[in-house]
């Protein structure tokens, strides 16, 4: 390890003092502390342009410079070596000079004996490693603090400033020496003035408090920031300082602002809406009244009359203006289902709904023992998975089930081996998935995002009696349960409708 006190240099031009300063370093340090001599100061500055010493012992009488004026132009050429003044002139208020310029210790050649001149020596080293790194500790807390995102601020106790940093500077628009000396809550915005001295007047030390302050530049922009403060111990001082750091949320309190005054008009627009929808269901209401009476009372009147022209035509009308007197009645019966079904349809989502447990597998042998029961000469092979257990609205799941077995039971019937089948498809934690099977006629898959829509009918079904409403009806009910319907088709062969009564449960979570 090496001596801190290796190499000294000692400018003196009195020999005899050079000579007993010698000495004493020898007595003391031995051969492990060199010593190098300069008589002058320009010798001196010479000899550090081209070496370096640890230690500087100083005599203030030079031949080429006189008093602190000597120390000052060695500090300056030195300014990272440590220096001891060695004085022939015992003078209290220079020393004081000296040490307040920079020097680390002043000693009187007279009092200087070899134990004084190196205790002096060492601690001045020592001395100048610690405020070495005090310094360098200082500039990296300094560099920190100039570099944050928050503006810095301390105060003394009657709320001067006494630093900001550079981003305080500029989160306020202000020059950073104009705040200095001012009175932090005068920077404040007036409405949070008293708020903040209250605030930073319960400031302790260990504990940090937060609070919104607003501040206004000089042209009057508001700047909003978070506030945290802690007190900390002013150096040298039995008093307390406060930290005070100042967040930029101008941002996010504008964006706060915004998004309160685009809720308060969705507030608006959603009850002008709702308005607006109120209205049209009314208007619906009084349309499907409408069609209830004034559609079907004419309906009713074209279907008693053809039927007198029917009775009235077996005795007098030719064959053709039967045929065309039937076709008016078949057409006036097949008006009256469709306004029946979209009757149906508009009144599903106003129905009272109930979700209950119900076995599908006795419903869905009921709904095939009535439509077997329209046709008793077709033999169709059914299947009905037994113990089915649905949760829903008993009127509203027949309905699925009347629409989607009878379309089973229709689309099967020019099959030669017609099947039905009815069952879960997919049961687990999830969902339960029912499916309703036929080998009837089926459809063309490409067609598939129109099979749900009103009055859409498939290419296939051409020939087959139907409204084009039953579907959309099912697709409504499946909907209003939380629940989805999809189906798969190979003409000809298998069509499958598949669907479920809730949202599944990984959803709901």
């Amino acid at each position: 390890m090496r001596n801190a006190l290796s190499s000294v240099l000692l400018i003196e031009d009195n020999p005899g003092d050079a000579r007993l300063v010698r000495e004493k370093l020898n007595d003391r340090f031995g051969k492990t502390c060199q010593l190098h001599e300069a008589a002058s100061l320009d010798g001196g500055l010479r000899w550090l342009d081209k070496q370096r010493a640890d230690l500087i012992l100083l005599d203030l009488s030079l031949p080429d410079s006189q008093g602190l004026d000597t120390f000052y132009s060695v500090h300056a050429h030195a300014p990272d070596t440590p220096v001891v003044i060695l004085s022939g002139y015992d003078d209290d208020e220079l020393a004081l000079d000296a040490v307040r310029a920079g020097a680390e210790d002043y000693l009187t050649k007279q009092h200087a004996n070899s134990v004084a001149l190196a205790r002096s020596m060492r601690h001045a080293v020592e001395r100048h490693k610690v405020e070495r790194a005090l310094r360098e500790s200082e500039a990296h807390y300094r560099t920190v603090v100039e570099t944050a995102e928050e503006g810095v601020v301390q105060i003394d106790a009657r709320r001067s400033i006494r630093f900001v940093n550079s981003r305080m500077a500029t989160l306020l628009a202000r020059p950073a020496s104009s705040m200095l000396g001012q009175r932090f809550d005068d920077l404040v915005d007036s409405e949070f003035s008293d708020a903040v001295v209250d605030f930073l007047a319960v400031c302790v030390p260990g504990v940090r408090r937060t609070m919104p302050v607003r501040f206004r530049h000089p042209d009057g922009a508001e700047i909003w920031t978070l506030m945290s403060a802690g007190s900390v111990n002013a150096f040298g001082s039995e008093t307390f300082d406060i930290v005070i750091m100042l967040s930029d949320i101008t941002g996010q309190v504008l964006a706060e602002r915004e998004l309160a005054k685009l809720t308060a008009t969705l507030e608006e627009r959603v009850a002008v809406r709702t308005a607006q929808l109120q209205a049209a269901n009314a208007e619906l209401a009084l349309f499907n009244r409408s069609i209830a009476h004034d559609l079907r009372t004419p309906l009713n009147a074209i279907v008693g009359f053809t039927s007198l022209l029917e009775l009235d035509a077996n005795l007098a009308s030719s064959p053709k203006t039967l045929r065309q007197i039937e076709l008016v009645h078949q057409s006036a019966l097949d008006m009256g289902d469709l306004v029946s079904a979209l009757l149906e349809l508009s009144q599903i989502g106003r129905k009272n709904f109930r979700r209950e447990s119900m076995n599908a597998s006795l419903m869905a042998k009921a709904v095939l023992a009535q439509l077997q029961a329209t046709e008793p000469a077709r033999v169709v092979e059914i299947d009905i998975e037994e113990g089915v257990e649905m949760q829903g609205d008993p009127a509203l799941v027949r309905d699925v089930m009347v629409n989607l077995l009878g379309n089973a039971w229709k689309y099967t019937g020019r099959t030669t081996a017609p099947r039905i089948r009815f069952g879960v498809a997919v049961k687990d934690e999830c969902e339960t998935i029912y499916v309703v099977q036929d080998n009837g006629i089926g459809f063309d898959m490409k067609a598939m995002e129109l099979l749900f829509h009103p009055f859409h009918r498939m290419a296939s079904s051409q020939g087959f009696e139907g409204t084009g409403i039953g579907l959309a009806t099912v697709h409504r009910i499946v909907q209003r349960h939380g629940g989805r319907i999809w189906a798969d088709s190979r003409p000809g062969e298998q069509t499958s409708f598949f669907f479920t009564l809730e949202a599944p449960a990984s959803s709901n979570a």
